[in-house]
C-alpha cells in the first residue's frame, strides 16, 4: 500500500507539474513573437510570399492549438494582381496527449471566410501552377511521410462563408463561387475521405442572383503511385437537378482512363434552361419540356469522352443510343439515338415575342462540330402520322 500511494503520489506530481507547464507556457510566451519565423517557413514552403496580419493566440487543453487572425498569401514573384489566398481566420489544433508520445492527431482544421483568387494570365501561366509545383517538391524539406515517423490524422476540414474566382484573360472566362462552404472528413493517410460541399455559382449567362450547386461524395479513396482515385457514389444537385454517379479513375504511363455509372433526374427542362441563363425559343405548350431522366455509363480515355449505352426521357418520349467525342485538337461530337414517338406539333410553335415561325438553328449546329443522326419509331404533325421519321446532321 505504502508502495502504491508513492507510486500515485510521483504520478500526480508530474501531471500537476506538466500542466502548470503547459499553462504558464500558453500564458506567458507570446506566440506573436514567432510570427516572423512562420511567415518565413511558409513562404520557403509555398515559394510566394505570407503575411499574417492579424494576432495568433494559443489554446492549451484537451488541444494544444492556434488561431490566426487575418492572413494572406500573395501571388508568386513576378505576378500581379490581388493575394492568391486571404482568409480572416485559420484554427488549427492538435490533441496534448497523443501529441506527448509522439504521435499527431490534429482536430479539424477551420478556415474562416477564405478568398482564393485564381488567374491565369494571357500567355497561359496560371498564379497557381507554382505554389503546386513547391508543394509537389519542398526543396529538400522532411515530411511526416519520409521520416518513418506515422502519418498525421487530421480530422478534417472545414471552410465556411468562403468565396473561389477564377479569371482567364485569354478566354474572357470569368467565375466566381460565393457562400462557399466545405466539408472534409476524417484524413488517415491513404483512408477514404468524406466531402461536401455547396455553393452559389457566378458568372457566364447565368442571372445575376447565381445558381445554387451542391455536392455530396460520402466516400473518397486515392491512390498517389500510380495515380488512382475511386468514387462509388456521387450526388450533384443543381438549380433543382439532381445527379448521381460515380467515377473509377487510373493514369498509366500519360493517358488517363475513367469511367462510371450515371444518372440524371431533373424535374422541368423548362425550368433549368431559365436557372441557367440559356436564351431559346421554347415551345408554347406549357406542358412540354418537363420532367427529364438519364440512364448510361460514362467513360473517358485520353480526351475522348463518351456516353454508351444512354437512355433519357424527355416528356412522354424515350431516347435510346449513344453519344461520343473526339479527342482530337478539334473534337467532335458524334451520336447516335433513337426515339420511340413524339407529338412534333406540340414543340412546333414557339414562345417567340415576334411569333416568327419555328427554324432550325443552322448555325448553332454547325458550331457544335456534331455528326449523327435522331430517329424516331413513329411520330405525329398536325394530324399527319409517320413512322421512321429521321433527321441527320453531317459535318462538313
Amino acid at each position: 500500500m505504502c508502495i502504491t500511494r508513492w507510486v500515485l503520489g510521483v504520478a500526480g506530481a508530474l501531471i500537476v507539474l506538466l500542466v502548470a507547464a503547459i499553462v504558464v507556457a500558453t500564458n506567458v510566451i507570446d506566440p506573436n513573437h514567432y510570427k516572423r519565423n512562420i511567415e518565413a517557413i511558409v513562404g520557403d514552403l509555398t515559394g510566394s510570399p505570407f503575411e499574417i496580419r492579424g494576432a495568433l493566440a494559443l489554446t492549451w487543453y484537451p488541444w494544444l492549438g492556434v488561431r490566426t487572425g487575418a492572413a494572406q498569401l500573395d501571388n508568386p514573384p513576378g505576378l500581379s494582381g490581388p493575394p492568391l489566398i486571404t482568409w480572416q481566420a485559420l484554427h488549427i489544433r492538435a490533441k496534448l496527449i497523443p501529441l506527448l508520445r509522439g504521435q499527431v492527431a490534429i482536430d479539424r482544421v477551420r478556415l474562416q471566410a477564405p478568398h482564393i483568387y485564381l488567374h491565369r494570365a494571357a500567355d497561359g501561366r496560371g498564379n497557381w501552377q507554382d505554389l503546386v509545383a513547391h508543394l509537389r517538391h519542398p526543396g529538400g524539406q522532411r515530411t511526416l511521410s519520409n521520416t518513418g515517423r506515422p502519418a498525421a490524422q487530421v480530422a478534417g476540414l472545414e471552410i465556411r462563408d468562403g468565396t473561389l474566382e477564377f479569371v482567364d484573360d485569354g478566354s474572357a472566362v470569368r467565375l466566381q463561387l460565393t457562400e462557399w462552404q466545405l466539408d472534409i472528413g476524417t484524413w488517415e493517410g491513404d483512408g477514404p475521405l468524406t466531402i461536401g460541399s455547396r455553393f452559389i455559382t457566378h458568372g457566364g449567362p447565368l442571372p445575376p442572383a447565381g445558381m445554387p450547386v451542391e455536392i455530396d461524395v460520402p466516400q473518397l479513396s486515392v491512390r498517389s503511385s500510380p495515380l488512382s482515385v475511386a468514387i462509388p457514389k456521387l450526388l450533384l444537385r443543381v438549380a433543382g437537378a439532381r445527379l448521381d454517379g460515380g467515377l473509377a479513375m487510373e493514369q498509366s504511363a500519360d493517358r488517363i482512363h475513367a469511367g462510371g455509372p450515371l444518372s440524371a433526374q431533373v424535374p422541368s427542362l423548362r425550368n433549368l434552361i431559365t436557372a441557367l441563363g440559356v436564351e431559346a425559343p421554347l415551345p408554347q405548350d406549357r406542358g412540354t419540356l418537363g420532367p427529364v431522366t438519364l440512364t448510361g455509363r460514362w467513360a473517358f480515355d485520353d480526351g475522348a469522352l463518351e456516353l454508351k449505352p444512354v437512355e433519357v426521357r424527355v416528356d412522354a418520349t424515350t431516347f435510346s443510343g449513344w453519344i461520343e467525342r473526339s479527342a482530337a485538337a478539334q473534337p467532335v461530337w458524334s451520336f447516335e439515338l433513337r426515339g420511340d414517338h413524339i407529338d412534333l406539333s406540340r414543340y412546333v410553335a414557339t414562345a417567340t415575342a415576334n411569333r416568327k415561325p419555328f427554324e432550325l438553328p443552322v448555325d448553332a449546329l454547325r458550331a457544335l462540330r456534331a455528326q449523327g443522326s435522331l430517329v424516331f419509331d413513329r411520330a405525329q404533325l398536325a394530324g399527319a402520322q409517320m413512322k421512321d421519321v429521321g433527321l441527320r446532321l453531317e459535318l462538313q
